[in-house]
């Protein structure tokens, strides 16, 4: 087999008017051009899939860091950590929740 493979190469070298170009059965970009398109569709869907994820987040009130903190929570917060009286907490509670 290795001498036959050899034979061959020795012939297409010694015969000048050998005409047929190594890449004369390929098409574009050497065959590989299925290769480009599929990469091409993935790095569509890649962008596609980010911006989805990114309106997705935008639309629930997300953040990078996390959601959005309701008023209700922030006001939690506020009493627990001693910024507002009872009575302005629950006053503001009422005042939320109409």
């Amino acid at each position: 087999m290795i001498s036959s493979v050899l034979a061959s190469a020795i012939s297409i070298v010694l015969n000048g008017n050998d005409t047929h170009h190594p890449m004369e059965d390929w098409s574009m970009m050497g065959g590989a051009w299925w290769i480009w398109l599929i990469m091409i569709i993935a790095v569509i869907l890649i962008i596609g899939v980010l911006i989805v994820l990114l309106l997705g987040e935008a639309r629930n009130g997300s953040t990078r860091f996390g959601t959005r903190k309701s008023g209700e929570q922030i006001l939690d917060e506020r009493y627990a950590r001693g910024e507002i009286t009872e009575e302005e907490y629950k006053e503001k509670k009422k005042e939320i929740r109409k």
